[in-house]
């Protein structure tokens, strides 16, 4: 406890001495910027031994601040990641989403736009459970980053996670403008059979935001720029899905979508196509039908095992 005490007796010290750093004087004409760094980064550390969470967020959101202004963008971008943290760990989730953008903004403009998308994605897995519409927000843009930076190597799981949280708050139109996006990403990468899976996955989600046509559609273009996919399980799934919805077709939809090959599709994809899809999804474009879905760890143990059942038996 003494020496806990000692601590942050010599941690406010500092902070003392920081704010000293940041004075004109008469014989310092402009602050002694990296001084007050120095400062705040130790009071930062002893505040944190010292069990006081609070007042190191505060070191680190001030260090920050004076990293800013000697242009050390990347250094003052971690401060605030260590902030945020901290932040988060106080259950403080509206200020620990505003440092992690602030970060994310720090580290693209000090030329780290890979670290920037991982921030975002990683405040957008601390505020799901909370506010799913928000963390929609930071993973789209995220994926914007890794798009307009053209970094596709790190851009696919951060594009996977934007579509089963897009999926989750029932935001389909934005899930397969995603998805079409993830496409160009694995098109890059040279990725033939996560297009082809995607194909299916789109028109799946397509049919089941009530969207017939965009689905016919989406069908119709794959086949056109994409000579392989006639020849895979992906498009005979497809091709008898469109058909069981043509027909009107219950039972048949559920013959084919017991198919193994959706198995083998992303866990929230095979859940709509096996549990959620039917044939009253067929409405006016653009109609979600159904207005919000849950997915149930126990639905997506149970995918897991069948896709691990069939990699097996492949």
């Amino acid at each position: 406890l003494i020496l806990m005490g000692e601590k942050l007796v010599q941690a406010e010290r500092l902070m003392k001495e920081a704010q000293s750093c940041l004075q004109r004087t008469l014989f310092r004409w402009k602050p002694d910027w990296d001084g007050a760094i120095a400062c705040f980064e130790q009071a930062a550390t002893l505040f944190k031994s010292a069990n006081q969470p609070e007042r190191s967020k505060e070191a680190h959101i001030a260090c920050a601040d004076a990293k800013v202004k000697v242009d050390n963008m990347f250094a003052a971008g971690k401060n605030l990641e260590s902030a945020a943290y901290i932040a988060s760990q106080m259950k403080q989730l509206d200020e620990a989403m505003i440092l992690y953008e602030r970060a994310a903004h720090l580290f693209r403009t000090g030329g780290h736009p890979d670290k920037s998308g991982d921030i975002r994605m990683r405040a957008a897995r601390l505020i799901e459970p909370t506010n799913p519409h928000k963390a929609c927000e930071l993973m789209l843009g995220a994926c914007d980053i890794y798009e307009e930076e053209e970094r596709e190597q790190f851009a696919a799981d951060t594009f996977k996670y934007a579509q089963l949280i897009l999926l989750k708050a029932a935001r389909f139109s934005d899930a397969v403008g995603i998805m079409r996006r993830l496409l160009r990403v694995y098109s890059k990468l040279g990725h033939p059979q996560s297009m082809h899976k995607m194909y299916l996955s789109i028109i799946i989600v397509q049919l089941h935001m009530g969207d017939p046509e965009g689905a016919e559609q989406s069908y119709r273009h794959f086949q056109e720029t994409d000579a392989e996919w006639s020849r895979t399980d992906e498009f005979q799934a497809t091709t008898q899905l469109m058909d069981a919805f043509d027909k009107q077709n219950e039972e048949l939809l559920r013959e084919v979508t017991s198919k193994q090959v959706f198995g083998f599709l992303d866990n929230q994809i095979a859940t709509i196509a096996k549990r959620h899809l039917s044939i009253t999804d067929s409405g006016p474009p653009g109609v979600t039908v159904i207005p919000s879905m849950e997915y149930h760890e126990e639905e997506e143990e149970e995918e897991e095992g069948e896709q691990e059942e069939g990699g097996a038996g492949g």
